[in-house]
């Protein structure tokens, strides 16, 4: 068979492979990552808006990484990780919070 041929041949398919995907396949994917992206940013403004509220009412946190430790560890279950939280984002967990502390590796 003729090495130009297919050369041809496979550019070909290679093209008819990129758009059908690019019509097909990519929209949905990209729709189901948007919508995916402002679901976790809606529940992570509600949260800061909730922590932002609860300080309010109370008083400062009880540590100073409170509501960061939060928020990550929120994020962290939404997006679905599994065991404890990487290293990078453990952070002191104050007492009173048992399930942040067990999600954390129960630093503290």
């Amino acid at each position: 068979m003729n090495f130009n041929l297919t050369l041809i041949g496979q550019t070909i398919a290679m093209i008819v492979f990129v758009w059908f995907c690019m019509r097909f396949i990519w929209p949905p994917l990209m729709k189901a990552i948007e919508d995916r992206r402002r679901e976790i940013a809606d529940g992570i403004a509600a949260m800061i808006d909730g922590l932002w509220l609860r300080y309010a009412l109370t008083g400062k946190p009880s540590h100073v990484e409170e509501p960061r430790a939060l928020t990550r560890a929120y994020l962290w279950a939404v997006i679905g990780g599994e065991g404890p939280l990487p290293s990078r984002i453990r952070l002191p967990v104050p007492a009173g919070h048992a399930s942040l502390a067990a999600r954390s590796g129960g630093r503290e």
